[in-house]
């Protein structure tokens, strides 16, 4: 039987702590550089969001997010009203066709 030994590396917990805090902090940078390069691609102003942070960073956030979102789905919602309405004419010319041919 062989006895293996794994090498630890001794830290006092201050220094484990801010080496954890070191490492989410890189993590949490890479998250906000991945978010404005998502927000960019959406079309959203990086620059008017950073203008907007002030005091409340995640309400402006979530306000300039929820702006777009809500155009984005205005829009949705208009070219589903015309496609609605293209159908419901279909259907009023198809129905008296149907009529037509019964008579």
């Amino acid at each position: 039987m062989n006895i293996k030994n794994k090498p630890v590396v001794n830290r006092d917990p201050q220094s484990a702590l801010i080496a954890q805090l070191r490492q989410q902090v890189t993590v949490l940078q890479n998250d906000s550089q991945k978010c404005r390069a998502l927000l960019k691609d959406a079309g959203i102003k990086v620059e008017d969001i950073d203008q907007q942070l002030g005091n409340n960073p995640s309400a402006a956030l979530v306000s300039a997010v929820n702006s777009q979102e809500l155009q984005t789905l205005r829009s949705a919602n208009h070219n589903l009203e015309r496609k609605l309405e293209q159908l419901h004419g279909e259907m009023l010319k198809d129905r008296k066709r149907l009529n037509e041919a019964e008579i």
